[in-house]
């Protein structure tokens, strides 16, 4: 029986190999003394490299050396300013190459992915006299939004890239959000204004 590292290599049987890679073996119509070993050898592994692009738009999560079969939670997490789009590279091992977060069957070949971001245009998000976002984070089942420009919509997502909430708006600067039933965590909130901009920030449901 291998450890938890190794596998078995092969059996030999009075010095020539059967073959066969399994943990167990029968031997038959056994008529004299057999000589039989057993070869192990350490389980390989594989390199699952991740990149995001462009470089400073976020974080890639989940790269490593892996064991072939062997499942990998993925997850990309935009930075200010920034938005994620897909996954690119070797994403016929992914399960969903639109999701920030998404799961991956490590194949026996090293491979590797790209996170990729789009830029969220136009209001700086430090500014806050121009958006506010409050508060933040939510204690008590309401988010707030303030905005010097017309609002159009507003929607929440969390950070597997899945719309919990979509609400539009009709000639206001000020929108009040019931939250109440999310979970606790980090969401994203994605703001469009009535001119096309759009604000994304991140916000705490405690």
């Amino acid at each position: 029986t291998p450890d938890a590292d190794n596998q078995v290599k092969n059996w030999v049987f009075d010095g020539s190999s059967i073959g066969s890679t399994d943990e167990t073996y029968t031997i038959s119509d056994l008529q004299s003394a057999t000589d039989v070993k057993v070869e192990f050898e350490e389980i390989p592994t594989y390199t699952l490299t991740l990149n995001t692009e462009p470089a400073e738009s976020g974080i890639a999560s989940g790269g490593g050396d892996y064991e072939a079969d062997e499942e990998i939670t993925l997850s990309a997490t935009a930075n200010d300013g920034y938005e994620f789009v897909n996954w690119s590279g070797d994403t016929e091992y992914i399960d969903d190459t639109t999701s920030a977060i998404t799961s991956l069957t490590m194949p026996n070949v090293d491979i590797s992915l790209v996170a990729n971001f789009e830029t969220a245009t136009a209001i700086d998000y430090l500014d806050t006299e121009k958006v506010k976002v409050f508060p933040n984070p939510v204690n008590n089942g309401w988010l707030k939004i303030k905005s010097e420009k017309e609002l159009k919509t507003v929607s929440v997502i969390s950070l597997s890239g899945t719309t919990i909430l979509l609400e539009s708006i009709c000639e206001r600067h000020s929108v009040q959000l019931d939250v109440s039933r999310l979970v606790k965590g980090i969401y994203l909130l994605k703001i469009t204004t009535r001119d096309g901009i759009r604000i994304q920030k991140k916000f705490v449901i405690e």
